[in-house]
């Protein structure tokens, strides 16, 4: 009898252990269940953050790519309009050339015409001043 009151006594313990452990195991799966929803929460959140940082990102080439396109216009507008002001430089320092060299031919021209007017007052003068002396 008294081997069966211990084996009693065993199984009884060990029956109690058993729902000890049966109980720690089913808050244990509750707790991973809970950690499980909530991961998968998480998981739902970044997908739905990588949607929109996905769409956001598109946005952003399509935004950098007109933006460079209007880069590209631009620089070669400003090109453009660099290469006309060359040119018109270089034509307006042509033209300042042949209007200076005209101008200067110009005045030697004019430098000549009054070198032989006053030769020519001089001679007029000394005729004067003859016929004055011969007057006298």
């Amino acid at each position: 009898v008294a081997s069966l009151t211990a084996r009693l006594s065993d199984q009884t313990s060990n029956q109690d252990q058993l729902t000890t452990l049966c109980t720690d195991l089913k808050t244990k799966v509750r707790d991973l269940e809970t950690m499980l929803s909530s991961r998968e929460e998480d998981l739902k959140t970044l997908q739905q953050d990588n949607t929109r940082l996905s769409s956001h990102s598109k946005n952003l080439d399509v935004c950098f790519s007109s933006l460079k396109e209007e880069k590209d216009k631009i620089v070669e507008s400003l090109s453009q309009m660099i290469s006309e002001k060359d040119a018109l430089e270089r034509e307006h320092r042509v033209e300042l050339l042949e209007t200076k060299t005209r101008l200067e031919k110009e005045h030697s021209q004019n430098m000549e015409q009054i070198n032989l007017a006053m030769q020519q007052k001089m001679q007029v003068w000394q005729f004067q001043l003859i016929i004055n002396q011969n007057r006298y």
